[in-house]
């Protein structure tokens, strides 16, 4: 499989890969009416910047994809739906929102792009998942929208001010237990003892992408606050302290974690 996935400049991005036959069934074909509406948005003043930031992040997804083909001669199901919901109208418009916000999505794209591990600025792929579900919370001001081990990181810390990374992986899971110097966090969301550590970890580098708040990375004992010169930080405390009763926001998220567990179940 040496042809790699095209530029979205370059339409249908995906006509010269060669798919196994599983691959296939995942694969997003961006047609070429598609990239024709980019083309025309792109005249359009107002969303001029959005549609160069979308599709900066497009291409970033896609470089990501070239570099499991190069390196693992596949390409992960979730970086097909990250590049589909990267090219989507609805990213556009929240795209669009933030900018009119003045809010600064220009160096998403090179932190998206890095495939080199070693590089202070890499990110797994589930933290694009969780830096798009980011961007839908605060362009539509729905902490619902945000991912709930993040959500949970994130009302922690405002309580707290800060966090050091066994406080994040703490917030996440109640299977892990806590030493007596470190703060009683509330689990807000939470997963098996043997994720709470990625899910944390993600949580922070996402929070770390978007410069809502200052991160050490690879730093044990490190410390997690609240980036006071974030153009973010207004906006994630607006919807961070809505007048929605905790308790029944809380009740929601553990039905909803009971009934994924129930479906898994069910499947297995």
């Amino acid at each position: 499989m040496n042809a790699q996935v095209k530029n979205t400049e370059t339409l249908n991005i995906f006509a010269d890969v060669n798919f196994s036959a599983h691959e296939a069934r995942n694969a997003i074909v961006i047609d070429q009416e598609t990239i024709k509406a980019y083309a025309r948005q792109q005249k359009v003043t107002s969303k001029a910047v959005a549609v160069a930031v979308q599709l900066d992040i497009a291409n970033a997804i896609i470089n990501r994809m070239n570099n499991k083909l190069e390196t693992e001669n596949k390409i992960s199901s979730t970086l097909f739906s990250d590049l589909r919901e990267a090219c989507s109208r609805s990213m556009l418009n929240k795209i669009d929102t933030l900018q009119k916000a003045k809010f600064d999505l220009s160096d998403l794209a090179t932190i998206i792009a890095h495939t080199d591990k070693s590089h202070i600025d890499f990110v797994q792929v589930k933290v694009i998942r969780k830096i798009f579900q980011a961007i839908t919370a605060i362009a539509e001001n729905d902490r619902r929208k945000l991912d709930g081990y993040t959500m949970s990181i994130l009302l922690n810390l405002l309580q707290y001010g800060s966090l050091t990374v066994n406080e994040c992986r703490l917030c996440c899971t109640t299977e892990i237990r806590a030493q007596s110097h470190e703060k009683k966090v509330r689990q807000y969301y939470l997963s098996a003892h043997s994720t709470a550590s990625s899910q944390a970890s993600s949580s922070r580098m996402t929070l770390r992408a978007l410069n809502i708040c200052n991160v050490v990375k690879s730093v044990k004992d490190s410390e997690i606050t609240f980036n006071e010169n974030s153009q973010f930080i207004e906006a994630v405390l607006s919807f961070l302290q809505m007048k929605e009763n905790t308790q029944q926001e809380l009740e929601r998220v553990q039905h909803d974690i009971k009934k994924e567990l129930s479906e898994k179940q069910a499947n297995a």
